[in-house]
């Protein structure tokens, strides 16, 4: 099993208690005492979990299960270099920002669990064309929150290699890693084969990367006929993006044509499109849950608009459609979360 050096546990150990402590500031205590910090090491991430084990000092504990225990997250295990050369402050800035994610998460997580159990009852109570309303709500918050929180993520699958690139700047490598990385600083696998390139060949692959990418982001713009807004916008920072997307965020939740609708699962801008565009979850492998949902959101629109009576949404329908709701997403969320691992 891989292991951590003193200084990288004594850098997790600071972080786990700065984030104990803003996690009290913010009136949410999780820990009696110090929080016991359980540790995955995969290639060049950490996965972090921290424990309420009634521990009087911080304890690191590695581990080969990845579990969210009380308070979870992904980092990059570089940044423990760069948090131990640059300071405390850079670890309270990480923990901060963690505790905010985390925060939200749950709150996010608590509504929809809250709206599945206003739906049990409903349910137990025979209520059953209510039921359907308050899961059609609980389908289409968790969707909208959980697409919108995880814009870090966004248009990963469009930033894969494109081997055209390192074929036209790249030299195609048969010989021994050891000499290949003599003559090429920069190497780079595409399925079976290797590119390598020198510092300014891989220069040019990186801008015409950004140039290949930018133009598909533009092309969904248009599609959801925000092009001209978002690039307003782009404009006023010198057409450079904000952190991870922010100003396409603002744009897509505040643009008054509204282009994002998760009231809708199919078109332009619905919940499968925009699953499908922004993160690549495919929610046509899930084809029967889904069908369940389009009949359901085609009953809850009968339902408000007085076309269905009471009595013909059975007990039956109420489960079907309960069940098909939390298959569809706990799988969008684990799709996003294995981005989450790959990346972080």
């Amino acid at each position: 099993m891989a292991k951590l050096s003193n200084e990288e546990e004594q850098a997790l150990s600071k972080l786990a208690e700065t984030i104990s402590g803003e996690l009290v500031k913010r009136n949410v205590p999780m820990f009696k005492v110090k929080p016991t910090v359980y540790v995955v090491i995969g290639g060049d991430g950490l996965y972090i979990s921290l424990a309420d084990e009634n521990e009087q000092v911080t304890k690191i504990c590695l581990t080969t299960k990845k579990e969210i225990r009380s308070f979870g997250f992904f980092m990059q295990r570089f940044m423990l270099e760069d948090y131990l050369n640059k300071g405390e402050s850079w670890i309270e800035i990480f923990a901060k920002e963690k505790v905010t994610e985390f925060l939200e998460a749950t709150r996010e997580e608590n509504a929809y669990s809250r709206n599945l159990q206003r739906a049990d009852s409903l349910i137990k109570d025979g209520y059953y064309f209510a039921a359907q309303v308050v899961l059609v709500s609980a389908f289409e918050v968790a969707c909208r929150d959980m697409f919108f929180r995880n814009n870090s993520y966004w248009f990963i699958a469009l930033t894969s290699p494109h081997e055209e690139l390192y074929k036209k700047f790249g030299v195609e490598l048969h010989g021994p890693l050891e000499e290949d990385a003599k003559k090429y600083r920069t190497q780079v696998g595409i399925g079976f084969t290797r590119y390598g390139l020198d510092e300014s060949s891989y220069d040019k692959v990186r801008r015409w990367e950004s140039v290949i990418l930018n133009d598909k982001i533009l092309h969904i713009c248009r599609q959801l006929g925000v092009y001209e807004e978002y690039s307003q916008k782009l404009f006023g920072n010198s057409f450079q993006e904000i952190g991870h997307y922010e100003i396409l965020k603002s744009v897509l939740q505040k643009s008054r044509k509204r282009p994002m609708d998760f009231q809708i699962l199919d078109g332009t801008g619905g919940v499968k499109w925009s699953f499908r565009r922004f993160f690549a979850v495919d929610l046509e492998k899930l084809s029967d849950e889904m069908k369940i949902l389009k009949e359901c959101f085609q009953k809850r629109h009968q339902i408000i608009h007085g076309d269905v009576d009471d009595t013909e949404i059975t007990k039956d329908n109420a489960l079907e459609f309960h069940a098909a709701v939390r298959k569809v997403i706990s799988y969008i969320h684990d799709e996003i979360m294995t981005w989450n691992w790959v990346l972080d």
